[in-house]
């Protein structure tokens, strides 16, 4: 089911009407299971034992799996030498789901978004993703504070498991990602010829970060 999109209406899959290349499922599930033990099964389904907190959090069902996710791979998994930090979308056509998000550039823009770490060393033969983030967006309770994560916090992970990373950071909007120095990076460059470059210094929590920045436009 998972693997066909636009299908809004769960009970096409057990349609009693011929199946249609123009409309609805592509096949009936009807002979494998019954509409309603699938209905009886999907309302038990839960993916956490945590207790509700008392704010709304929309992505309380998740974060227990998202957690689990990457506490496995912190504790089990050594990447290699070569990390890749991108942004991954999963399909999903309902705009109504928490985090639901439009972003054109991907070849799926509609979905759920999450930034991503993957290990780029093909000595396994494949790349291993070994720590995810999704993207809350206006859905994120206020009560959990800012986050933290972005690329900068990814790279903060990276070079505790002593693997270092490299990002192009720009200013998004109206403002710099969290824990970038933007405003001390835009009045050090404001007099600065166009071309120079600099390399700026940050620790956080016991990380050292270093920004290489470069004037590329006037300001």
């Amino acid at each position: 089911m998972a693997c066909f999109e636009g299908i809004s209406d769960r009970r096409e899959w057990w349609s009693s009407f011929p199946v249609n290349e123009f409309e609805g499922a592509p096949f009936r599930l009807g002979k494998y299971i019954s509409l309603r033990r699938f209905e009886d099964i999907m309302q038990g389904l839960r993916y956490t034992n945590r207790p509700r907190p008392d704010y709304e959090d929309r992505f309380h069902d998740v974060r227990e799996m998202i957690d689990a996710f990457n506490n496995h791979y912190e504790n089990n998994y050594h990447p290699g030498w070569l990390s890749c930090l991108d942004e991954l979308m999963i399909d999903w056509l309902n705009k109504y789901y928490p985090g639901w998000m439009c972003v054109q550039r991907k070849p799926h823009p509609f979905g759920n978004k999450y930034h991503t770490i993957c290990d780029g060393d093909l000595k396994e033969g494949c790349p291993i993703m070994y720590r995810v983030e999704l993207v809350e967006g206006k859905d994120q309770p206020k009560e959990l504070g800012p986050k933290e994560f972005g690329y900068l916090f990814a790279k903060g992970i990276l070079a505790m498991r002593e693997v270092f990373g490299q990002s192009l950071v720009k200013p998004r909007g109206c403002g710099w990602l969290v824990l970038v120095p933007g405003k001390y990076i835009d009045e050090y460059f404001a007099n600065k010829d166009i071309g120079y470059c600099k390399t700026l210094e940050q620790i956080v929590d016991g990380v050292k970060f270093f920004f290489t920045a470069r004037r590329r436009i006037s300001m």
